[in-house]
Formats: structure tokens, sequence, C-alpha cells
């Protein structure tokens, strides 16, 4: 099930000087689906009950747009500031990984006992992508943009959860050049973390948690590349 955000144009308006009132008809596929007014100088009220789509979920009033993907050139990288306490963790990600003649740390997460840091490592080839899991042995190939399904059964401490990048602090390979369609992260088998690539009205592209509603941007330098319009 996809999700959408209801982009909010035109809100100046409510700041024009030939109209006191201004009526509003909030539409999804061109149905208006709520009605209210807004005051000249006063401040737009979103509709109390969100929209509905059929085949879609409400991420919430923003200015975003979900992607089918955004890209890291190999300098772009996000740090969700996510620091669960230790226990079991499991990463559900749908990534493609660019043909690579070394092993890049993607989804980086975990120190173990040492300090060192853990994650999934890849590989890129040109028909399949070689993972290896947090504790660095080798579990196969899958389709590229096929999920990732990886669990540490091991007890971990969760350092900041990074995508595209491990620790940049401490980490010694490169970031991965790759497109990432979404990143879910489970402790303990709940959800807390849930991923997907948008880009807000600004144009700037980046990650958008569901679970927190939270937009993430990148925290390295350049920026992402904006994958198409998801459908």
């Amino acid at each position: 099930m996809k999700r959408f955000a209801a982009i909010i144009i035109g809100v100046f308006i409510c700041g024009v000087a030939f109209a006191q009132t201004i009526s509003i008809d909030w539409k999804v596929n061109n149905n208006t689906y709520a009605q209210n007014t807004c005051e000249y100088g006063g401040t737009l009220t979103v509709p109390p009950t969100p929209p509905t789509k059929y085949g879609y979920t409400f991420m919430g009033w923003g200015l975003y747009q979900q992607l089918e993907y955004i890209e890291s050139t190999g300098t772009q990288y996000i740090n969700t500031n996510l620091s669960p306490t230790t226990g079991t963790f499991r990463i559900v990600a749908n990534i493609y990984v660019e043909n690579s003649a070394v092993w890049k740390k993607i989804l980086g997460y975990a120190t173990d006992s040492a300090g060192s840091p853990l994650g999934i490592w890849v590989r890129g080839g040109t028909i399949k992508e070689t993972f290896r899991n947090v504790n660095g042995n080798t579990i196969g190939e899958v389709d590229k943009w096929q999920n990732i399904d990886v669990v540490n059964q091991n007890t971990v401490t969760i350092n900041n959860f990074y995508i595209f990048e491990i620790n940049p602090a401490i980490q010694s390979f490169s970031i991965a050049s790759a497109k990432i369609k979404s990143v879910k992260l489970y402790k303990d088998n709940v959800l807390i973390l849930d991923m997907i690539p948008v880009q807000d009205g600004l144009g700037v592209v980046g990650m958008f948690d569901i679970v927190s509603e939270t937009f993430f941007g990148n925290a390295g330098t350049g920026e992402f590349i904006a994958g198409p319009v998801a459908r």
C-alpha cells in the first residue's frame, strides 16, 4: 500500500486584500471531501478528518511527495538519530546497489562488544546483489529491488541508525552508491522505523519516517538524486 501526503497549494489566498473571507474546497482526485473558510490575515485550518484514497495510507499534512526511490552518489547519507536500547533487531530494506568491486556497509546500526560498527554490507552485481549480515557472514544473493530481510540474533547496542552509511565518525568503508525504496527497522518484532523516499515542497530529497512522522534530509555532502514520483 502506498502513502500520500496532502500538499497545500495557494495558501497565500488568505492574505489577499480583495476578500475578507475565502471559501475553501478540500479535494482528493478532484472530489470535494471537506469545506471550510479562511479569514483575511488569518490562519488556514486543515479539516479535522484526514483525506482518504483507495490503496493509499495518509502520511499527514505537509509538503511531501513520495518517490519510487532516492539515490546516493556516495557522499549522501541519513542519520535517523534513532538510538533504542539493546535487543534483537530486524532490518527489512528494499535497495539496489550499483556494480562495485568492493564491499560497502549500506545500513549501519550497532556496535559489538569491541565497539566495531555492525550493519549490512553490500557488493553490487550486474544481475544480483550479494549481502552480508550484521555478523559479517554472507547471506546470499537476491534480485535487484528485492527486499533484504536480516535479523541479528545477538544482543547488541544500537547507535544512531544510518542509511547509506555506518557511523561516519568510525566508518572506514565508502558510503554506498545505491538506490533505496524503503527501510524498516524492528526491535523485538515491533516496528520502530518505517522510512520511505520523498521530496518536499522545496525540492529537498530525503526519507520520511511513517512511525514518527519525521522528515530526514541528507547529512552528508551534495544532494540525493530523486527517483520518479511514486504512482
